[in-house]
């Protein structure tokens, strides 16, 4: 596949005219076929094409044979892979649904938590990442995306499985989390590790990229997971395998009463859910991924008492829901709370929650290409 980048003068009478120079996005394999069309007009405004060459918002793919006078005219403007898919990631979201707000709540989130994330107790996020990454059999020498790495739950399990022959990539939209993970890579000395901030609906890696992609906790915090799974597919090569992981439900049901002693402090809006939430396997295959399997496994949140376990819920994923408790009421919601929970403590004074997650594998086709399952027209 090769790319390019090509500024073009549109002087044209009818409605578009005023659009004026604008610049296409075009990735051209080696038939002359175009595996992705994007235009950027002056206005900003950015259009696509899907396979049947209709109008989409952003992400759609065409499929289509250039005249080999068109390919000579695009020889000059060829751009690197890194160039193009940079350029695509900061445009995918200009011509979206405005969800630069939600998305800067969630970095904002993490960033607060960063540092000490995932250090309290148990290592949850830590053993189910093992288990997910186990799962996609990793050897030495391959290539790994850990797609919303956080502080490195799949991405040093992954690491280790590589080993120092392979590589293996982390992108977070959190800046905090970001420097945080890459400098535990650094004073592990993991030199085949990279961290790098980056959105995983439009992850800025070429087709073919990697050999397995993990992805743990993310998918139901995207507003499109979708764009992100058939990201994933593309950047597999063929034969990569996939991980995912979501929660299948909350804590335990005996836990339902603490959830009700804090109900009455939160205040404003809870955190908007993905609307595929449930739905992530069919995801999958909707993708184009094959030998989609799915299990539910239980782990345990295990923290020594009740003060480490009320910090933990402002230091992990729960962060979100805790930040709406008002100020004035966090010692009184912590009082209360606290108190309800009590009862639940093991003979020790320990915490321990179970919660069940749902594992998720699939595998891109031996035969499917980069650009998804177009077709000629």
């Amino acid at each position: 596949m090769r790319y390019y980048r090509r500024p073009w003068h549109e002087d044209r009478s009818d409605s578009y005219s005023h659009w004026g120079t604008s610049v296409y996005y075009l990735a051209i394999d080696a038939d002359g076929f175009a595996h992705r069309q994007v235009v950027v007009y002056a206005t900003g405004v950015v259009t696509a094409y899907d396979e049947d060459h209709q109008e989409d918002l952003y992400g759609g793919l065409t499929y289509y044979q250039l005249a080999q006078r068109d390919l000579e005219e695009f020889a000059p403007f060829e751009i690197s892979p890194q160039e193009y898919f940079a350029a695509l990631a900061d445009l995918a979201p200009m011509n979206r649904p405005d969800w630069s707000g939600r998305k800067a709540v969630v970095a904002r989130t993490y960033d607060e938590i960063a540092a000490h994330y995932d250090r309290l107790g148990s290592p949850f996020y830590g053993q189910v990442g093992e288990r997910l990454v186990g799962l996609l059999g990793l050897r030495r020498g391959e290539r790994v995306l850990d797609a919303g790495c956080g502080r490195g739950a799949c991405l040093f399990p992954a690491a280790a499985a590589v080993g120092p022959e392979g590589q293996v990539h982390g992108i977070d939209l959190s800046p905090g989390m970001v420097a945080e993970t890459a400098a535990e890579a650094a004073r592990r000395g993991l030199s085949q590790v990279a961290v790098l901030k980056g959105d995983v609906e439009w992850p800025a890696f070429e087709e073919n990229s990697f050999d397995a992609v993990v992805s743990g906790f993310v998918l139901r915090m995207l507003p499109e997971p979708e764009h992100a799974v058939r990201a994933f597919h593309r950047m597999l090569r063929p034969g990569g395998r996939l991980g995912v992981s979501v929660f299948v439900s909350g804590f335990a049901e005996r836990w339902a009463v603490v959830g009700e002693a804090l109900e009455p402090f939160l205040t404003g809006a809870a955190p908007v859910l993905s609307a595929h939430a449930g739905k992530e396997a069919a995801l999958l295959q909707d993708a184009g991924f094959d030998a989609v399997a799915v299990a539910d496994e239980p782990f345990d949140v295990v923290m020594p008492d009740l003060g480490t376990w009320w910090d933990y819920l402002w230091l992990s994923g729960y962060r979100g829901t805790m930040n709406r408790i008002a100020a004035r009421d966090r010692d009184k919601a912590r009082r209360v709370v606290t108190e309800t929970a009590e009862r639940l403590c093991e003979p020790d004074g320990s915490v321990r929650m179970r919660v069940r997650v749902r594992l998720m594998t699939g595998v891109k086709g031996e035969a499917a290409g980069g650009g998804g399952s177009c077709r000629p027209r």
